[in-house]
């Protein structure tokens, strides 16, 4: 396997682009993209959904897991599912299709694929924004629910007791429980729970 094969940047004549947080745009490639660079770099590899949860019919979220050359690589891919004008939800199936190749791409990621959309570039105010002197420190933004959902998804397919993931986020963060993890501390223990055989 190649990792500089499979990291290197994608033809901009398929990359695409959407609306993101803060008014900025970022930028993406489909699954179809994803699936023709490992199809291309890895003489074999395969994709399986883990397990998959819906939450209040608003939320699909899978656990995918990508195995490629022996390596083994596993992510969560999310898709919301929402109503239509005449208030009605679309196909779960279609939803879970979506988690899915959410999923996959997640996980192509920690191989390279396509990680030049998930590295973080200062917005064009901030590289141009003079040096200030040292402010107040910023509110840390608190865990979302769809992290939460995620954590107490992961926690129950190892057949933890409250207790048991109570004392871990105890050791971990000297948190008492997951409602008070900041966004950044509940993506580490989603990604620590995703890693094969590990705790």
């Amino acid at each position: 396997m190649s990792r500089e094969a499979l990291a290197r940047p994608f033809d901009r004549r398929v990359v695409r682009h959407r609306a993101g947080p803060r008014g900025r745009t970022l930028a993406y490639v489909d699954i179809a993209s994803v699936i023709d660079r490992l199809n291309a770099e890895l003489p074999s590899w395969s994709y399986e959904v883990v397990s998959h949860e819906v939450y209040d019919d608003n939320e699909v979220v899978v656990l995918g897991r990508l195995t490629a050359d022996g390596v083994v690589k596993m992510a969560f891919g999310t898709a919301e599912l929402t109503r239509d004008r005449d208030g009605k939800l679309p196909s779960k199936g279609d939803a879970l299709k979506a988690a899915a190749s959410d999923g996959l791409k997640k996980a192509a990621s920690l191989l390279g694929v396509g990680l030049e959309f998930y590295r973080k570039e200062a917005a064009p105010e901030e590289r141009s924004a003079p040096q200030a002197t040292p402010s107040r420190p910023q509110p840390v933004s608190p865990a979302t629910q769809r992290q939460l959902a995620a954590l107490e998804s992961a926690v129950r397919r190892r057949g933890w007791s409250a207790d048991r993931f109570g004392a871990w986020v105890m050791e971990k963060f000297g948190k008492k429980d997951a409602t008070t993890l900041s966004r950044s501390e509940a993506s580490t223990l989603i990604s620590e729970l995703s890693r094969p055989g590990s705790h």
